[in-house]
């Protein structure tokens, strides 16, 4: 009886401690809200095209992965590609998932880019991305990885011209 009863106190405590475990390392509502003021943050800067401010919301060994380029790696990488960009008018970001575990979270979703190109033209551009955010000993949630791309459809390509 006294061995039914310490197994039975011993797979109790081990329930107990894995159950404990899981909620300490999935994201509180709180861990989620930082991740949402960094991406605001990264918004923002962007926006006033205040490129050091971006730059200081990525990790030094972050790697950014844009469309059709080889990925950057390293914070000064980054900012001076970015420092190439045309004036952004409008940048919104919809998340579809904000999850992870501990002190690793990703993000998904869209975003839609508003500019002013060189020659005072407007362009749009649709996207998707995915983020890894790792917490930082401040509380912070810089971007660690960032893959993004356009959801909008290539030009078409000008018909060849036929020879006569």
């Amino acid at each position: 009886m006294l061995r039914s009863r310490s197994l039975f106190l011993a797979l109790s405590l081990l329930a107990v401690a894995a159950a404990c475990q899981r909620q300490e390392m999935s994201l509180s509502q709180a861990d989620k809200d930082g991740i949402k003021a960094q991406v605001e943050k990264y918004r923002q800067a962007a926006l006033a095209a205040d490129w050091d401010a971006w730059g200081s919301t990525l990790a030094n060994d972050v790697i950014v992965s844009p469309a059709h380029m080889a990925p950057m790696t390293g914070r000064a990488a980054a900012v001076a590609w970015v420092r190439t960009f045309p004036k952004l008018t409008n940048f919104t970001v919809n998340f579809d998932e904000i999850d992870g575990r501990g002190d690793l979270a990703y993000t998904r979703g869209t975003y839609t880019l508003e500019m002013a190109l060189a020659d005072g033209s407007p362009a749009t551009e649709h996207g998707t991305f995915l983020e890894i955010h790792r917490r930082q000993a401040d509380g912070t949630w810089p971007y660690t990885r960032l893959a993004f791309h356009s959801t909008d459809p290539l030009a078409a390509a000008a018909p060849a011209s036929q020879p006569r």
